[in-house]
C-alpha cells in the first residue's frame, strides 16, 4: 500500500523539480502514509510528532520503507542547502 502511494508521488515528474511542489507532494505523501498506519507504529508516532524528515527516514529504514526513505532524504538534503 505504501509503495503505491510512492508510486502516485514519482508520477508527478517535473512538477517535483520545484521546490514549493516538491513539498506540497511530499506533506499529501506522508498525510496519506500516516492514514494507512496504526497508531502504534513508530512512522505514525514520528509524523504525528513532526518530527523531522531525517529522522522519519530512519524509522522508514528500520520498517524496510526503503523508497520512501528514499524522498524524505532528498528532501533533508534540500533543507541543508
Amino acid at each position: 500500500m505504501i509503495q503505491e502511494l510512492i508510486s502516485n508521488f514519482w508520477r508527478n515528474g517535473k512538477d517535483l523539480q520545484e521546490e514549493g511542489k516538491f513539498q506540497a507532494s511530499l506533506k499529501i505523501l506522508l498525510k496519506e502514509v500516516r492514514h494507512i498506519l496504526d497508531d502504534s507504529n513508530p512512522l505514525a508516532k514520528s509524523i504525528d510528532r513532526d518530527d523531522s524528515h531525517e529522522v522519519m527516514a530512519k524509522i522508514s529504514i528500520e520498517e524496510n520503507n526503503m523508497d520512501l526513505a528514499e524522498i524524505l532524504l532528498l528532501d533533508s538534503e534540500k533543507s541543508k542547502m
